[in-house]
Order: structure tokens, then sequence, then C-alpha cells
């Protein structure tokens, strides 16, 4: 499927400037490697403010061989190590290929004692990015700017406010990996990795109003069948299929698959509701 299909068989707001922005990508410079997972790696540092859930900054690892990319919030930078080891535990288990090298910027949280450590303990070549030289770890960079540019347009369109831009970065690297790669033949990073074409019929419109099924065992007889609420992404763990909705009323977060979407109705939520997080 091209990506013009995509775009018009699902109606994804803001897809259109963001697959602009991907087809214009420049090749990276980094050998890849065809037995073996290596990894491409960035803390993202902008002065994001907090998330609802109090995160700060996110973290990127994209496989170079097929592009994929897993993203973690993190509430501080020393959060690094955890996130890459939580991710290098999955993704070896899934594709059945060792991490055998990682690029990374020169940050503190990549050159701290214990990240080398861990890296030598593990067997894994670090390769880092001289100062001042970007172009080296280029391929982070684009997909950290594509996932921001992405994440930036459908907040925008959304209008539920920055404190959500977490939500929007997961969003994001979601549709990212099912987009059809120019530099894989138009197979998408997904299909990459797992050998299966991705499904969409499952995305909807980020921010959009969400009726949420409530299971008669968690109501009583005269309350409600569903609760209004307002979708921020899927729930990738247990599966695309499940949604995460957010309950502007409690301020907290519903997992669904009984739900019942408007997508013409935009969520509402006001920031001054919100109680102080982190």
């Amino acid at each position: 499927m091209s990506v013009e299909m995509l775009v018009e068989s699902r109606r994804y707001v803001g897809f259109a400037d963001w697959v602009g922005s991907i087809k214009k990508r420049k090749p990276d410079c980094g050998k890849r490697l065809v037995n073996s997972l290596a990894l491409c790696i960035q803390i993202f540092v902008d002065q994001c403010r907090p998330t609802i859930n109090g995160e700060r900054y996110f973290i990127t690892f994209t496989d170079r061989q097929s592009g994929r990319v897993s993203v973690c919030l993190l509430h501080t930078k020393d959060g690094a190590l955890a996130a890459f080891q939580a991710y290098k535990a999955r993704a070896e288990r899934a594709s059945g290929k060792e991490i055998k090298s990682l690029w990374s910027d020169g940050g503190g949280e990549y050159l701290n004692t214990r990240f080398k450590k861990y890296l030598a303990e593990a067997g894994i070549q670090h390769i880092v990015s001289p100062l001042c030289t970007p172009s080296q770890n280029g391929l982070a960079e684009r997909i950290n700017r594509t996932i921001m540019d992405s994440a930036r347009c459908i907040l925008e369109d959304s209008k539920l406010g920055n404190i959500f831009w977490g939500h929007a970065v997961l969003t994001s690297v979601h549709i990212h990996n099912r987009l059809p790669s120019q530099s894989h033949q138009d197979i998408s990073p997904r299909e990459h990795w797992t050998g299966m074409e991705p499904g969409i019929r499952h995305l909807r419109v980020f921010g959009s109003t969400a009726w949420v099924y409530t299971p008669k065992e968690r109501r009583q007889k005269l309350d409600p069948k569903s609760v209004r609420s307002i979708f921020v992404r899927y729930e990738e763990v247990a599966g695309s299929k499940v949604y995460r909705l957010f309950n502007p009323v409690t301020k907290g977060i519903i997992l669904s698959r009984d739900v019942i979407f408007d997508e013409s109705l935009p969520g509402v939520y006001s920031e001054h509701q919100q109680t102080t997080v982190g």
C-alpha cells in the first residue's frame, strides 16, 4: 500500500506533512549488520514541560537494519540505562538476535561508569559520535526530528495542550513503524521486523472523543454503561488494538478494546484542572 493510500484510508490528521518530511530523508552513513541488531539511540533533551505523568524526556532506540523505532519516556536522563536494558530484553527475545553495536552521541547518560560497564559485560560495541558531529549519529537525529514534527502536528490539531506531548510522541512512533519506507522497498519497519504486514484498521484520530464500555461487574444498575474519555495512544504491550484513554474527570488512564469513537468530536480538557504532577 502506498503512502498516499494509507493517508486517504485512515484520514489520520497531520499525516500529509509528516510523510512529506519522511520522503526527504537522506540515507544514513552507518554500516548495516545483517545477522545482529545495530542500534542508534538518542535522548531528546529539549526542555519539554512535564507530561501529565511527569516525564520530561524521551529516548529513542532505532534498529539500523529495519528502521524500527522504539521510544521510552523518562523522568530524568539517568533512566537511560534502565530503558536500554528493558529494550534489549524485548528486542532480543522478539528477533532472536543479539545487539552487537550501539551508536550514540557523547551525552553523559551514555558515558557514565554504570552504562559503560553494562555494555562491556554484554559485549556490545559502543560507537560514540565525536563532539559537534551529529551527522555520525544522523539516523537518530532524523528520527527524533521526525517524531517531534509529527507530535507537534497532532497536538496542535487535537488542542489538548503540551502536557500530552508524551502520548503524542508514542502515537507518532506507532504510526511511523507502520509507514512504507523508501529505503526498504516500500516495506514498513514493522513488517521488516516481524515479517508480517501491519494492520491499519485500528488507527484512530489522536485526541478524539471515545466512549469506553463499563463492564456490568464494575457498575450499579442505574450507572451509565459507558464513560466519555479522550483517546491518547495505543497500548503497545497489550496489543495495538488496545487503546489508552484519558478520563478528564478522574484524570486517570483507562485501557480498553471496547471503545466507540467519535472522531469528528475532539476531546476537551483544560490544563488548569490538572493536579500537580512530579
